[in-house]
């Protein structure tokens, strides 16, 4: 990927899965000693809701209770299901920090907090680019979020999802691009008419699903130096479009 840059660029890349995937850590480790590694983490039972959530309105979530899907989880990665469905297990930033500072240096690892990005953009990334070593004040704002419609469960959802996780199964021995343009139309025709803001995570489903995260949240705090008591909350600090309509700063 990075063969034609300059010899003297910061060359970056990104992904949700590096941190989580046990063998992505350990290679990082061993073959890229000198790389510089950017951590964003965000209050593990808000991160997948919005997970879920973004599976549900494409079609890809067949199970339209949040808190059933969490609760699904063990089955789904002893069947094999990827990542991208390890609601609980991608936000045990705990686990997998412990792991990665232990094979490699903790100056070289930048931990950002999700609301410093989402609520104090300039601030984050000027201290990203400190940490980088590069330009400050070169991004002073974040590209608006990727929400979609919310997609209310009914027939129409189980019917049409159904044929769009069909397809996607069906799909995946194309190129990748291949089933995504197919899809369009089927996950706008799912989409169409929702409203445009996304249910509220109830209290007491959050407070259901606490007790999984308390144990690597203190294992975060531990491995970290720092509080992340917010995280302890019955209350969710809400979505990407909620934080920035209220321009919130407070430690969530």
């Amino acid at each position: 990927m990075f063969q034609n840059a300059p010899e003297d660029a910061v060359r970056l890349e990104s992904t949700p899965f590096y941190l989580y995937i046990r063998g992505a850590r350990h290679r990082i480790a061993e073959e890229l000693p000198e790389a510089k590694l950017i951590i964003i983490v965000r209050d593990p039972i808000d991160r997948a809701y919005s997970n879920w959530m973004h599976l549900w309105v494409d079609g890809l979530e067949p199970i339209p209770d949040f808190v059933d899907a969490w609760h699904a989880e063990d089955s789904r990665v002893r069947a094999g299901w990827a990542p991208f469905w390890h609601y609980g297990r991608l936000g045990r930033y705990g686990e997998q920090l412990a792991d990665l500072l232990g094979r490699v240096d903790r100056e070289r690892v930048f931990v950002l907090r999700y609301w410093q990005l989402v609520s104090q953009p300039k601030e984050a990334l000027n201290r990203v680019a400190g940490f980088l070593g590069i330009a400050e004040d070169q991004v002073t704002a974040i590209p608006p979020d990727n929400a979609r419609s919310f997609v209310e469960p009914g027939v129409r959802a189980g019917v049409l999802g159904g044929v769009i996780r069909a397809g996607a199964a069906a799909g995946s021995r194309l190129p990748p691009q291949v089933w995504r343009q197919a899809s369009k139309p089927l996950v706008g025709l799912l989409q169409r008419g929702g409203p445009t803001q996304r249910p509220k995570l109830a209290a007491e489903q959050r407070t259901a699903l606490l007790g999984d995260c308390l144990d690597d949240i203190a294992l975060l705090e531990h491995t970290l130096g720092e509080s992340f008591e917010d995280w302890r909350s019955a209350a969710g600090r809400g979505s990407f479009a909620e934080r920035t309509a209220s321009g919130s700063s407070d430690q969530a």
